[in-house]
């Protein structure tokens, strides 16, 4: 590569770097993905909704769905910076959840019911991995993955 066409990549560098540039938090987004291995992700949609009409308060409604269980959850701000994840799985059924945020893993799980919940989750991004079980009513071969969420 010569002199002119290191100066005109310099110049188209410094245009895309100017024009559209890359999140901040891109390459952290990016390993907080890779860190998983071989998984299913389930696909995710997201409702916001406010908790009264007069109230600052709000929450947020995400479900998440595989082929074969659907995930709800409900998050709710529970502090400043800090906030409480009700949710439920349908079928109804105990499994091992993982709460994986920025720096650190909580292990928790459901009840019979589906029903899970995380206290005091601080603001940034979160992933659920639902992991494998031998229960016919849900029977997972591998994990499976909500995608990263930021809240």
């Amino acid at each position: 590569m010569n002199p002119d066409e290191r100066a005109l990549l310099a110049e188209l560098r410094s245009m895309w770097e100017t024009v559209d540039p890359p999140p901040a938090d891109l390459a952290d987004h990016i390993l907080f993905l890779l860190d998983l291995g071989d998984v299913e992700v389930m696909t995710a949609s997201r409702q916001l909704s406010a908790a009264g009409a007069r109230s600052a308060e709000s929450t947020s409604t995400i479900t998440f769905a595989s082929g074969q269980l659907t995930v709800m959850v409900t998050v709710s701000r529970s502090g400043a910076h800090r906030h409480r994840l009700d949710g439920w799985i349908a079928p109804g059924v105990a499994l091992r959840i993982d709460l994986r945020e920025s720096d650190e893993v909580r292990e928790g799980s459901s009840d019979a019911d589906g029903r899970f919940v995380f206290t005091d989750v601080p603001s940034g991004f979160f992933q659920l991995v639902i992991h494998p079980t031998d229960d016919p009513a849900v029977r997972l071969t591998r994990p499976l993955v909500a995608p990263v969420t930021e809240i």
